[in-house]
Parts: structure tokens; sequence; C-alpha cells
């Protein structure tokens, strides 16, 4: 347990940072009448697809090595996994934002 709290230390203050971004993000969306299931935007979709479909090229960077050094089935399930996390991470981010940004062309 005490590795584990290791690990993720010097990533705190980031992750604090982020969810209070997400979280302020839809809060202020919200108090500008933002009903998540309600309001569809194609664009925040299309953008959180192509977010996701990059990690496949950024994240064997991220941690210093390439996508032809991921040879096993376990490996491509495992990037397949981050990829599709990255991507309803970005959704979370991108879809509040176009609609605060739609309700200010209006």
């Amino acid at each position: 347990m005490n590795s584990l709290i290791d690990t993720f230390q010097p990533y705190v203050w980031s992750l604090a940072i982020a969810l209070i971004v997400l979280l302020g993000l839809h809060l202020a969306a919200y108090i500008h009448g933002y009903q998540f299931l309600v309001y569809r935007c194609y664009g925040a979709i299309i953008a959180s697809l192509l977010v996701g479909a990059s990690a496949f090229w950024w994240l064997p960077l991220l941690v210093d090595s390439q996508l032809a050094y991921v040879d096993s089935f376990f490996g491509w399930v495992v990037l397949a996994t981050c990829a599709f996390w990255v991507a309803v991470i970005a959704y979370l981010y991108l879809h509040p934002l176009s609609f605060l940004l739609r309700e200010t062309r209006d």
C-alpha cells in the first residue's frame, strides 16, 4: 500500500488541478443550463475520438517505448483500453466546453 502512495505522490497536484478544472467546467455549464444527457455536440464526439486515436501514438512515447514494441495481445489490450479512457476523459472536458462556447455565440 505504501508503494502505491509513493507512486501517485508526484502526480497528486496535477490530478487535483485536473479534477478541479473538470468539476468547474461542468458546474459553469450546469449553471448555464447544460444537461449531459440532453445536449448533443458531434464536434466534441469527433474531437474526443481523434484524441483517443492519437493516444496510440503518444502513449508509447510517454513511457519511452515505441508502437512497434507492442507485440503481445495483452499489450494491445492495455494500449486500446488506455486510448479508450483518454477519449472518455477528452469527451468529459470537450462536451461542456462546447456547450459553453455555443452559449456565447447565441
